[in-house]
């Protein structure tokens, strides 16, 4: 029984040192929990341009373990958009967090702003600005150059203090032009939609006034004895169409030369008040 005994204890003893060794080999095959930054709150949030933001940008900063990692330097940057941080660089708390403040920029759009950690990674947050108040109206084009029966079409886009198009104002734009023939459609009153009213004006050409040519008397004479001629020629013999009878001087006296109406090519240049 014993030598047993003995023979099974040599035999285990052979086999310790390599099961030993296939238990450290699997142990270092199974990677760590690396350190990790997340999101923890802030992120997607909308704003009225050049206006802070309701809520802070919160990160977290996690050891290997999953627990929260204190003490960590975290970067804050922005990266597009424009607009201010209250801080640029934060140390995370006991419970891992950095936080930092933005004031969103003057352009309506995304504002977005980076936090990282050296050696650990970076995350980014995408916040949203829109146009402030209806404070102005922006007429394009703000002159044109056509021919008459030729329409331009005019935009005008209710603005912001910065020149950002309201998108959500319906106000009611009125459009004028002062020295010119023709009216605009659909309307001259037209309600704006997503912040920009659009109307078109074709121009209308103008009748010219007739004015009679001022003739001198020596050329005067000089036409009228042309066409009594002419016609005397071509005319019957009559002694009622004869020349200087009463019914040739009623013919020749009718004459009067047409004239060219002229291109009109209308100038606007208009400037609406908000």
């Amino acid at each position: 029984m014993r030598a047993w005994y003995w023979r099974l204890a040599r035999c285990s003893l052979r086999f310790w040192p390599s099961l030993i060794s296939a238990l450290l080999a699997a142990l270092v095959a199974i990677p760590a929990q690396a350190q990790s930054i997340s999101i923890a709150s802030g992120n997607k949030q909308t704003g009225v341009v050049a206006t802070p933001l309701a809520d802070p940008l919160v990160v977290k900063v996690k050891a290997r373990s999953g627990t929260a990692l204190p003490g960590v330097v975290v970067t804050f940057a922005l990266t597009a958009g424009g607009g201010t941080l209250s801080r640029l660089t934060a140390v995370t708390d006991s419970a891992g967090n950095a936080s930092t403040n933005l004031t969103l920029g003057t352009i309506a759009g995304s504002n977005t702003v980076s936090a990282s950690a050296t050696n650990i990674g970076s995350v980014s947050f995408t916040e949203s600005a829109v146009a402030g108040a209806a404070s102005k109206l922006a007429l394009s084009p703000a002159t044109a150059i056509t021919s008459a029966g030729v329409a331009v079409s005019y935009k005008a886009a209710i603005q912001d203090v910065y020149g950002n198009t309201v998108s959500t104002a319906t106000n009611p734009v009125s459009f004028t032009a002062t020295g010119l023939a023709g009216s605009f459609s659909p309307g001259s009153t037209v309600v704006a939609k997503n912040g920009i009213a659009t109307a078109s004006f074709p121009m209308r050409r103008s009748r010219p006034r007739s004015r009679r040519p001022k003739w001198s008397r020596r050329k005067l004479s000089v036409s009228r004895s042309r066409a009594n001629l002419h016609r005397a020629r071509r005319a019957p013999r009559n002694s009622s169409c004869a020349p200087g009878s009463r019914a040739a001087k009623s013919s020749s006296s009718s004459i009067t030369p047409r004239m060219r109406r002229p291109l009109i090519t209308p100038r606007a240049s208009t400037a609406l008040p908000c």
